[in-house]
């Protein structure tokens, strides 16, 4: 604990403070500190006073040590302004290093607050500083969030990507515009029209790239405002015209495609990757379906043999699973890879006519009433 309130101590120190005790009180350890500051310079005229009005105490919240809550009782003295042309009379010595404004916790113990709140939000992260030791609530680290937002420094963009989004589809839209740098939201507004975005863009004269789609108002608005900046098409609108041209040139090309394919003459049944060697750079399911398809294969041309051989169906049967007999004496090639809804083709080649019923299932299996 001494070597806590030694860097309590150290950060004290920068703002001329300074530990004077530390005692412990409803569960919390207050930490008394007295302020070594004999001056202080106005914030309103710059002006440095040495005259005391008085002082104050303000109750510092601080992350906990050793499971202890931690609590910082800081003297923070009044001046008097000197200068008679100054509107203000008096004034506070200045703390912002240690806390803010109207603030009843440290920066550090914001910082924290900040961190978990961004990472889980409001009532999650309350649920888990409970449990870190840092009494809040929702709607606290929720401010502490805005907070930050305000006080953090603005990134100037540079690269930019600008799209529609549906407010109401088919109905209402609006304008999103991203930092593709950062990749994050910098900008979101109603419509989509040429002046609204022109008159953003205008806001931001920092903006070099423009990633946009095809529509015209964005084109127009990139090119009224930020005449010089580069427009580009961006990558997923890219994808999604060149797939559009493929298909109206497939469906275009139609006839042409169906008359080359059957000027093809196909030597042998399509067996996929069965042709190639079996090395490293196939994956495991790969090779998994690829040792499926040959015993099939293997069990099709087996069938095929027995079948020209003239053999009975029941003869094949014991050698092998009906289920499997069944698909495979179909004379072609792919019949073994064929799916299981074939089945009714392949009743009708094994049984005589009228054994099968309008249900599709052999009558001797029917229920009689």
């Amino acid at each position: 604990m001494t070597s806590g309130i030694g860097a309590i101590d150290r950060v004290l120190a920068r703002v001329g403070k300074r530990v004077v005790g530390c005692i412990e009180r409803q569960g919390s350890l207050v930490v008394q500190a007295r302020s070594i500051v004999r001056a202080a310079p106005c914030p309103a005229c710059r002006c440095w006073s040495g005259r005391l009005h008085g002082s104050y105490f303000r109750r510092l919240a601080e992350r906990p040590v050793l499971d202890e809550q931690v609590v910082l009782s800081v003297e923070t003295r009044r001046f008097k302004c000197l200068n008679a042309d100054c509107a203000r009379r008096t004034f506070a010595e200045d703390i912002h290093a240690l806390a803010g404004r109207h603030q009843r916790r440290t920066r550090s113990h914001a910082r924290a607050l900040h961190a978990l709140g961004h990472a889980l939000g409001g009532e999650a992260a309350t649920r888990l500083a409970a449990e870190l030791g840092l009494s809040t609530g929702a709607d606290t680290v929720l401010r502490e969030l805005r907070r930050s937002a305000f006080t953090r420094r603005k990134h100037v963009p540079r690269i930019v990507g600008i799209d529609d989004w549906a407010i109401a589809k088919g109905h209402h839209y609006g304008t999103i515009v991203v930092d593709l740098e950062r990749r994050e939201p910098i900008e979101v507004f109603a419509g989509r029209e040429a002046t609204s975005v022109a008159a953003w863009l205008r806001a931001n004269p920092s903006i070099r790239v423009v990633a946009r789609d095809r529509a015209g108002a964005y084109s127009e608005a990139a090119d009224t405002a930020l005449p010089a900046a580069i427009q580009v098409s961006d990558r997923w609108h890219l994808l999604s015209n060149l797939r559009d041209n493929v298909e109206r040139m497939l469906h275009r090309l139609g006839p042409q495609l169906r008359h080359a394919a059957q000027q093809v003459t196909v030597g042998g049944a399509t067996l996929g990757r069965q042709g190639l060697s079996r090395g490293a750079g196939l994956r495991a399911w790969q090779r998994l379906s690829d040792d499926r398809r040959s015993k099939r294969l293997a069990l099709y041309e087996k069938v095929t043999a027995l079948r020209s051989q003239g053999a009975a169906p029941s003869k094949a049967s014991r050698a092998n699973c009906r289920s499997t007999i069944e698909p495979c004496a179909i004379s072609s090639p792919a019949a073994p890879f064929r799916s299981a809804h074939r089945g009714r083709e392949v009743q009708r080649r094994w049984m005589p006519t009228g054994a099968i019923s309008r249900t599709g299932l052999p009558k001797a299996a029917t229920v009689r009433s």
